[in-house]
């Protein structure tokens, strides 16, 4: 899900050995983490999906790395998508909930493209809410769809805007 990959995105990554700080008070090097997290929200939000995956093995030519296109649905939420537990002033304070969840930090779905084909030969197509209603483009063609359509589609890029901006 798309929540899964912002917790993913957001959670502490213990650094190696390798990666160790130097302590001044104590003079010596010590384990250290690191956090990722947004420090302000864009109004308009846009999440661009992995939809390839590099290998370095590749059996008909050792020495070769070969890359895949990754087709799996990613389950992403067409209203309301919370930020918060992502943003910089959640982390930091280690808030476990805001008191009242602001539309600032709450998005609705407005846009999604879709890669359709391989890592060689493709095509891309959108689909577009206009207030309630969504539409699928695709080039010249244009048709109204039901939201199930969106939510079964194999998004490479989502678009979301802030519900203070609606």
């Amino acid at each position: 899900s798309v929540e899964g990959c912002l917790r993913s995105f957001t959670r502490v990554e213990q650094l190696g050995s390798n990666e160790q700080c130097f302590c001044a008070t104590c003079g010596g090097l010590q384990d250290s983490a690191k956090q990722l997290s947004i420090h302000k929200l864009p109004r308009v939000l846009c999440v661009h999906m992995k939809r390839f995956k590099q290998s370095d093995y590749n059996k008909s030519n050792p020495g070769k790395s070969t890359s895949s296109k990754l087709d799996g649905l990613v389950e992403f939420p067409l209203h309301s998508l919370d930020m918060s537990p992502h943003t910089a002033a959640h982390i930091c304070t280690g808030a476990a909930d805001l008191p009242a969840l602001a539309p600032s930090r709450l998005y609705d779905l407005f846009g999604v493209t879709v890669h359709h084909g391989t890592m060689q030969n493709g095509h891309y197509t959108a689909y577009v809410r206009h207030q309630a209603s969504w539409f699928h483009c695709d080039d010249a063609s244009i048709s109204r769809v039901p939201e199930s359509a969106v939510r079964s589609s194999s998004a490479y890029m989502l678009f979301y805007m802030q519900k203070d901006l609606q």
